[in-house]
């Protein structure tokens, strides 16, 4: 009864830590696939930000251009307007010059508003870059910490335990491999778990009298252990 006893918390035992071994596993695993997308989207950023600058001074030369005409525009409609009134005219030629002029300011202020947007766009981005040039260093440390725990891991490879270049490339690079390290790890846990679930069930069938199977190594020992004591 005592080595039945002992088996089964054997058993529990060496079940617990292989559980803890897939969470660690699974918890790095996502920590490497978050840094690989995160610094993918900076490098994404970085690499766009060129021509995205170049298309913007493009439309900025354009809308400034655009501005100072309907400004034009808009002092030639005020000065035509102006005349007419202090010529003291009325009727349908002051009422079309002021429709004109009530063009001319919609155009005006539309103008101004396309410059500001363009600003505010360009300005989006400019901030844009330096938060990802601010983050990388962090990625990088974040990476790092990763790098440490895996080293930890006796089942990881050495590929899968390389420190990663500080760069996003080497960023990118250094997550494809953990994740095919943690792929091979996880593959070696799962089996090992499997394992650990068909002897316990074999215990159990020899202690109850009943066959099992697909039970858990914790439910098999619960079971074992009430049998026995009873």
């Amino acid at each position: 009864m005592t080595t039945l006893l002992e088996l089964a918390a054997d058993l529990e035992r060496r079940d617990a830590v292989v559980a803890a071994e897939i969470d660690s596993v699974s918890r790095l695993a996502d920590g490497a696939k978050e840094i690989a997308s995160r610094a993918g989207a900076i490098g994404a950023l970085l690499d766009s930000a060129p021509a995205e600058h170049v298309a913007m001074d493009r439309a900025e030369t354009e809308a400034i251009a655009l501005r100072d005409l309907a400004e034009t525009d808009l002092a030639a409609a005020s000065a035509v307007v102006a005349k007419l009134e202090a010529a003291g005219r009325d009727g349908h030629d002051v009422a079309e010059a002021q429709r004109d002029l009530g063009h001319a300011k919609v155009a005006a202020r539309d103008a101004v508003a396309r410059v500001e947007r363009i600003a505010c766009a360009r300005a989006t981005l400019v901030k844009s870059e330096y938060a990802a040039r601010a983050d990388l260093p962090n990625l990088v440390a974040e990476a790092r910490a990763v790098a440490g725990q895996l080293a930890e891991l006796s089942r990881v490879s050495a590929s899968g335990r390389t420190v990663p270049e500080p760069s996003v490339a080497g960023l990118v690079e250094w997550a494809a491999r953990v994740h095919a390290a943690l792929v091979v790890v996880r593959g070696q846990l799962d089996v090992e778990r499997d394992r650990l679930v068909r002897e316990a069930n074999e215990l159990g069938s020899v202690v109850l009298g009943e066959p099992l199977a697909g039970n858990s190594v914790a439910l098999v020992g619960r079971r074992v252990r009430t049998v026995l004591a009873g």
